[in-house]
């Protein structure tokens, strides 16, 4: 079974077969380039890599293993940081592809950059900062690193064409790409030529005529070593990239998400852009929650906000719902987006479909020829899960909980329920033994201090204004429930198949929205909805309970 089925170019069936250096090679009779011709299964060579390569593989040929070169490395490291300066900056983000013992990260880090890696080898898992995975799983949202570097890698892959356009997408627009390889075809790089570990044996020429015509531009070629050939390229700008514009608010940025990537598709707008409309301030620290969210997303780049009104028209937005269906910012025959506003080719925005009652999954209003995504890629920051497990330690078993003491969530919920709301939780804490953590912003503080003050039985722990979104999410996916109003988090815990319980109000939503808004197959699995009209806390009580375990 050959591991590479098809050249760089293309060509899968016009090679001549050679061996040069004591491999067995093909040369392709379209470009010339010189691929390994290893018999071997993709899941065959992975494993290779992810089990044997850095533990063994190396020191069993009489090289020191990788975790034994840890020191060596880290001083050439060192020389690469030093020739790497021009091309950066203190705040850049970057990643290290490959970047086997961490000795490159690390020492990023240590001077001050924020630096990734990403290894496939399972002795990854104990560096902080590296994503044991491979670069496609992971899902780095588009744009997010400002310098990404391939140090010995970019002769070792399957397909290097799919990882040079995943590079692409992710790196920011004139953001630097760094390639290590080696210098075949002179005397002092022999020793490369290689069994199993170096696949493609590609010359100078082809490595720039290749980085160039997938969207880079060749900034300078350097030579460090007589056997190493380092690449400085730079991503082609494109000042023509769609814009998609979304309302603030996780919820209503995940509507629109749910249509995005198929619309983006077949509307062939390529890599786009997406904003936040300004008028949400939600600030943690100085990142607003919304923000955080749609900076997660994979197939868009996230650029910012777009200032295109003030409270009063956002307010009037609100509560003119069922005008702005038929006139106004929307059309009769397309009520969930708008093109050309402000500077942005498309407005995103299902809140006021779902308020009169439609279904995102409709076939009217064009929404049928768009495949709905309930699960859209998103990208969970390595720190996000050493914050679950910092919650998980410090809380043990908790149930998250979202009651906020905003407007109409005051009067609809709150001060009509009164004590009832802490005589619930508590009951629920008896039942489960899980202390219940209340979470919020700026604005949830004057609710969560009246139940704060309550917290007679102290069952209670206070998050409010504590969390960004990636702290919040952590606390979520640690949670053994999630339970609270309508809201961003309370509905994303359903992409996140958490069990959920939301409470709505028959007067504030359409009854068809508690059921149209949320992942369809969590009905009664792991959501729940309840409504402030029939307020029955046994029953709210015995479900939770029962689903939160």
């Amino acid at each position: 079974m050959s591991l590479i089925k098809s050249c760089i170019c293309g060509n899968s069936s016009d090679f001549s077969k050679e061996i040069l250096h004591q491999i067995s090679v093909k040369i392709c009779n379209n470009c010339n380039i010189i691929h390994q011709d290893l018999n071997m299964s993709k899941e065959e060579y992975f494993n290779f890599y992810a089990n044997d390569y850095h533990e063994h593989y190396q020191s069993d040929r009489g090289t020191d293993s990788y975790p034994i070169r840890y020191n060596h490395d880290k001083e050439i490291a060192a020389l690469r940081i030093k020739q790497y300066q021009p091309f950066l900056r203190k705040t850049a983000r970057t990643l290290d592809i490959g970047s086997s013992n961490n000795a490159f990260v690390d020492l990023m880090n240590e001077h001050g950059y924020n630096s990734y890696g990403l290894e496939i080898s399972t002795a990854a898992t104990k560096y902080i900062k590296t994503y044991n995975s491979n670069l496609f799983n992971v899902n780095f949202p588009a744009g997010y690193f400002d310098m990404i570097t391939l140090h010995d890698v970019f002769e070792h892959l399957i397909d290097p064409i799919s990882y040079l356009t995943e590079i692409h997408k992710l790196l920011k627009g004139g953001g630097v790409l760094i390639i290590d390889f080696p210098a075949f075809f002179i005397d002092a790089g022999k020793h490369h030529w290689k069994r199993i570990e170096h696949l493609w044996f590609l010359t100078d020429e082809q490595i720039q005529n290749i980085a160039v015509k997938y969207g880079f531009n060749v900034n300078k070629v350097n030579i460090p070593i007589p056997s190493k050939i380092v690449y400085y390229l730079t991503k082609k700008s494109n000042p023509n990239k769609k814009k998609l514009l979304f309302m603030p608010g996780m919820g209503d940025i995940y509507w629109g998400l749910t249509k995005a990537k198929s619309f983006i598709e077949i509307n062939k707008l390529g890599n786009v852009e997406s904003y936040i409309w300004d008028i949400d301030k939600r600030h943690i620290g100085n990142k607003q929650r919304s923000e955080g969210f749609l900076d997660r997303i994979s197939f868009m780049e996230y650029k910012g906000t777009v200032d295109i009104g003030t409270t009063s028209d956002f307010k009037y937005f609100y509560t003119h719902k069922h005008e702005f269906m038929t006139t106004g910012m929307y059309s009769n025959t397309i009520p969930w987006y708008k093109e050309n506003v402000n500077g942005c080719h498309y407005f995103f925005n299902f809140n006021g479909l779902l308020e009169v009652g439609e279904s995102i999954d409709s076939n009217r209003h064009y929404l049928g020829q768009y495949k709905t995504d309930w699960y859209p890629k998103m990208f969970t920051p390595i720190e996000e899960i050493k914050y679950e497990l910092e919650y998980k330690r410090e809380f043990g078993r908790y149930i998250f909980r979202y009651f906020t003491g905003v407007g109409n969530y005051d009067n609809t919920f709150n001060l009509p329920l009164g004590n009832a709301l802490y005589n619930m939780l508590y009951e629920i804490y008896k039942k489960t033994g899980a202390k219940i953590v209340i979470t919020g912003t700026t604005w949830d503080a004057q609710a969560a201090q009246r139940l704060l003050c309550n917290d007679t039985h102290h069952i209670l722990i206070d998050m409010v204004n504590k969390t960004d979104t990636s702290k919040m999410f952590a606390l979520m996916k640690g949670s053994i429930g999630v339970i609270g109003w309508p809201a961003g988090n309370t509905i994303m815990s359903t992409y996140f198949k958490i069990p959920t319980i939301i409470i709505w109000s028959n007067k504030l939503w359409h009854r068809n929205f508690p059921t149209n808004c949320i992942v369809p197959e969590a009905l009664n699995k792991w959501y729940f909805p309840f409504f402030i009209e029939n307020f029955i806390a046994k029953n709210i009580i015995d479900t939770a309970a029962n689903n939160f375990k």
